[in-house]
């Protein structure tokens, strides 16, 4: 006999201990490091430009944490690089440029 308002799968939640406020984030979801890698490969960030953890967290709606990471993973890509100012959008050969276009 189910209850009232429960579904099949609610039934199956209920019985596996899942409950819909615990699936995962839509696969679909843009990650920090994506949008901070196309915004690079767009224009918008450009060489040079140094990157602030607080202005690109409220940029991308999270924490300084997953910026943290995004920018040391873009580092390790040769897409930023560290400078007497901090963290700082490379410069681009001219074949890089053409291997992004």
């Amino acid at each position: 006999m189910m209850k009232l308002g429960m579904g099949r799968s609610g039934m199956a939640n209920a019985r596996s201990g899942r409950s819909a406020a615990r699936l995962p984030e839509p696969v679909n979801k843009i990650t920090p490091y994506q949008r901070l890698k196309e915004a690079i490969r767009a224009g918008d960030l450009i060489p040079g430009q140094q990157l602030v953890e607080s202005v690109l967290a409220e940029w991308c709606e999270v924490s300084r944490t997953p910026i943290r990471e995004a920018l040391s993973k873009l580092q390790h890509d040769g897409l930023v690089e560290r400078n007497d100012r901090g963290l700082v959008v490379r410069e681009r050969t001219p074949e890089e440029v053409l291997d992004i276009y």
